[in-house]
């Protein structure tokens, strides 16, 4: 089962809005691969018309949910 990306909850109800470009830059990765996720709905998105944005707090979320923590070896000290 996959992981929901849920966004996280914004105070003020303001959410800076991205485009495909800025999302693809911001997480390397090509546009194509950011509107593949995007017609596939694996990535959150609004739309205005034609014109598709993603909130940056899907963008932070989806990071997070991302990460995968380090193991230290046992001779290893942090």
């Amino acid at each position: 089962m996959k992981k929901q990306i849920e966004p996280p909850s914004v105070g003020n109800g303001q959410d800076k809005l991205l485009t495909a470009d800025e999302v693809a830059e911001a997480l390397g990765l090509t546009v194509g691969t950011i509107r593949d996720w995007t017609y596939e709905r694996k990535l959150p998105h609004v739309k205005f018309g034609r014109r598709v944005r993603y909130r940056a707090s899907i963008v932070d979320a989806l990071v997070l949910a991302s990460e995968i923590p380090a193991i230290p070896r046992s001779d290893e000290v942090l």
